[in-house]
């Protein structure tokens, strides 16, 4: 059953997450072409090569790796779909995610890349799960990048 007042909630603490998280929302519950999407973010160059060099520091890139990603590093445009659930009985909420909704989703980013004439950008498509609780804390939201 559709709960508006998780839904409202859920999206409210992924738009959070996503900025504590260095990504700038650019729009939210925004329609073309027929589709919606939750959240358009951007997650600048800047934070991209953050990224490149902490990893690289970890040991988990070798500097020639390290080198040519830093190189190619662009701003993304992350389409984000959020899906919140006050329990598990029918299942996580990412698994809502359904093929016929990635297709919408990838329906719209076309029509916002075109609209806003962003020819040469990198594209991501998330979702964030959010499981409500009594107390909801960093280890109820879930962040799946390139999850379609």
């Amino acid at each position: 059953m559709f709960n508006s007042k998780t839904w409202h909630i859920g999206e409210k603490l992924a738009a959070d997450y996503l900025k504590r998280n260095g990504y700038k929302i650019l729009l939210t519950n925004d329609k073309l072409a027929g589709s919606e999407v939750d959240i358009v973010a951007l997650f600048s160059k800047k934070r991209v090569i953050d990224n490149l060099i902490s990893d690289y520091k970890a040991g988990k890139l070798q500097k020639q790796s390290f080198e040519a990603a830093k190189k190619q590093a662009t701003d993304i445009v992350v389409f984000v779909e959020v899906k919140a659930r006050s329990s598990t009985n029918f299942g996580r909420p990412e698994e809502a995610v359904t093929p016929a909704k990635q297709a919408h989703i990838k329906r719209y980013a076309r029509a916002f890349l075109a609209k806003n004439k962003l020819d040469n950008v990198e594209v991501r498509f998330d979702v964030v799960s959010v499981l409500l609780g009594q107390n909801v804390d960093a280890n109820d939201i879930e962040h799946i990048e390139n999850a379609f």
